[in-house]
């Protein structure tokens, strides 16, 4: 039972809404809210059950095992690196003025338009100004949080290819949070226009 409230009580107290609109510069509490939503959002939940799923199925790694434990284990060690980055980009952030924040297209833009935004924010970020620039802390903060995360995984786990694995699926995890602030909108309208 508290594997399921871990898994999707989250995801329905924070699924993410942000207008095109957002106050600049960020506050700290918007920081705060961020690191929370980012972490908790449909995508990032559902992606860390699917992949801890598959790594049990394939039980790797095997120190884990294949049972609900291992899948427990598993997930709580994606969702504990998720959070650590986000922690990591937003505290650097607040040292720079760099704004994580993903801010959707503006109504009527075309759809491959929107996918391309959608993959050009998970490397650039506003400043405080708002002007767009490279992500420098998410640059950081994703490869520190997979290096970091070896303090708690398996041995097995903690190679140079785990590493890189882990950094690009915490990159992949930014342009899934970012598609689902973009489209998720529209699929709710579409889905449950009539409620």
């Amino acid at each position: 039972m508290k594997l399921a409230l871990a898994l999707f009580l989250p995801t329905f107290l924070f699924a993410q809404t942000v207008s095109n609109t957002l106050t600049l510069p960020i506050t700290p509490a918007e920081r705060l809210r961020w690191v929370i939503e980012s972490t908790v959002m449909p995508t990032s939940v559902l992606g860390d059950a699917v992949g801890a799923g598959i790594a049990t199925g394939f039980n790797s790694p095997r120190e884990l095992g294949t049972h609900w434990t291992g899948f427990e284990k598993r997930y709580f060690n994606a969702m504990a690196t998720g959070l650590l980055s986000h922690g990591i980009e937003a505290g650097l952030g607040a040292a720079t003025g760099e704004d994580p924040r993903y801010v959707p297209a503006a109504p009527g833009t075309p759809f491959t338009a929107r996918v391309l935004r959608t993959a050009k924010w998970t490397f650039l970020a506003r400043n405080a100004n708002g002007e767009m620039r490279p992500a420098y802390e998410r640059f950081i903060a994703v490869p520190a949080a997979a290096g970091i995360s070896n303090i708690w995984r398996p041995d097995s786990e903690t190679g140079p290819s785990h590493f890189a694995e882990r950094t690009a699926f915490g990159f992949a995890g930014h342009w899934g949070g970012n598609a689902w602030i973009e489209f998720w909108p529209d699929v709710k309208k579409k889905v449950f226009r009539g409620q």
